[in-house]
């Protein structure tokens, strides 16, 4: 899924961060990390793509709406838009709830990161901080629009426990079994767990070792990923995967090599003490530093191998596999599978910014949704 130049730098710096971005780790973490090669792989295809605006979110219903969501990270046309069969980009639910202007937040996307479809529904996760100047009062929020009648349903405001400044929440899944949504902060580092029912919302693994960034540098494209002030980014917990059979939360670091699980009953227990949650985590190991994360159909864990250029894929017995590499995929940020088990993934190109890249123009710049089978791929 998915920030000007000193301000962010600084930002960043301060581990307030968003939703992105290998190195430094020993040896061994680094080579279990690297994922092997497939002896095939799929065909790349452009679905469609943005022009001069970066985009994030993703997501693709079952019967084959698509929906893309554009961070607030500088001047955009929209937030969150549909896209044609002719691969145009229309605002969604309509023009008003993309007007956002300062002082606005209540009814208006303030700057979203994130788009999921399920349980009939659109969920548009908003970490109301536009470029990434700060959390917008009472704008941070989960929007529900229902897709039958593309209204708005349900506004899940995030109060300022949960979402304090410097928080971004970055991702989330929707748990229709137990009507709970679970949500990364990686701002600040942690998860958050929101009631679907009553709206209540909580604030769990607080700056946790596992919802913390590791101390290491990302190297993309061969390039250690620095701002231009030479800092380098450190991103907290970002990807996030439900696992529906288990009952587990999967989720990973942007900055970081180590996968980790917990039993989504824990998170939403709220009789338990922190030190009971903290019990629960399990490191599940080494992997490549993703941004977005999905289980697939197939009981996959599909994840981006940002430093590889790369989509790879975790098997139930942890073996990681790739499932396609190339040089176009500069930055495999958010993904969702389409029927017929299609995977959809958005490439937010975001090391090639003008955060990262002095003189940069993201106007300039394409923003490509690509699509790749991962049907029988290792099998």
């Amino acid at each position: 899924m998915t920030s000007c130049s000193s301000r962010l730098g600084s930002y960043f710096s301060v581990l307030l961060v968003l939703a992105v971005l290998t190195g430094c780790a020993d040896e061994g973490a680094q080579d279990a990390s690297h994922s092997s090669p497939a002896p095939e792989q799929p065909e790349l295809q452009t679905v469609a793509a943005s022009d001069g605006v970066q985009l994030t979110g993703l997501t693709v219903t079952e019967d084959k709406r698509t929906f893309v969501s554009f961070p607030r990270w500088r001047d955009i046309p929209y937030s969150v838009a549909e896209v044609t069969s002719d691969g145009r980009f229309v605002p969604y639910p309509n023009d008003a709830w993309n007007g956002w202007t300062a002082g606005a937040g209540d009814t208006t996307f303030v700057a979203v990161q994130s788009v999921v479809a399920a349980d009939g529904a659109l969920w548009v996760l908003d970490p109301a901080s536009p470029k990434m100047a700060g959390v917008v009062d009472s704008g941070a929020k989960l929007v529900k629009i229902d897709l039958e009648t593309d209204r708005v349903e349900r506004i899940y405001r995030l109060n300022s426990d949960v979402a304090p400044q410097g928080s971004y929440m970055n991702d989330v899944r929707i748990d229709a079994e137990h009507q709970y949504a679970y949500v990364t902060d990686s701002g600040l580092g942690a998860l958050v767990a929101i009631d679907l029912d009553t709206g209540a919302h909580r604030r769990l693994l607080d700056e946790h070792a596992s919802t913390n960034a590791e101390d290491l540098v990302l190297e993309i494209g061969g390039e250690p990923l620095r701002f231009t002030d030479g800092s380098a980014p450190a991103i907290h917990a970002d990807g996030i995967a439900l696992d529906e059979e288990a009952d587990s939360l999967y989720y990973h670091a942007l900055t970081g090599y180590h996968l980790y699980r917990i039993p989504t009953g824990v998170l939403r227990d709220p009789s338990l003490e922190p030190s009971d949650r903290r019990a629960a985590v399990t490191d599940l190991g080494a992997t490549p530093a993703p941004d977005g994360m999905m289980f697939g159909p197939d009981e996959r864990l599909y994840m981006a191998d940002l430093e590889r250029n790369a989509v790879v894929y975790r098997r139930p017995d942890g073996a990681i596999d790739t499932l396609v590499q190339d040089p176009d995929i500069r930055w495999a940020d958010t993904f969702s599978f389409g029927p017929g088990g299609a995977l959809y993934f958005t490439d937010s190109r975001l090391q090639e910014t003008e955060w990262f890249e002095e003189g940069a123009d993201v106007r300039e710049m394409q923003f490509p949704i690509y699509r790749v089978s991962a049907s029988r791929q290792g099998e």
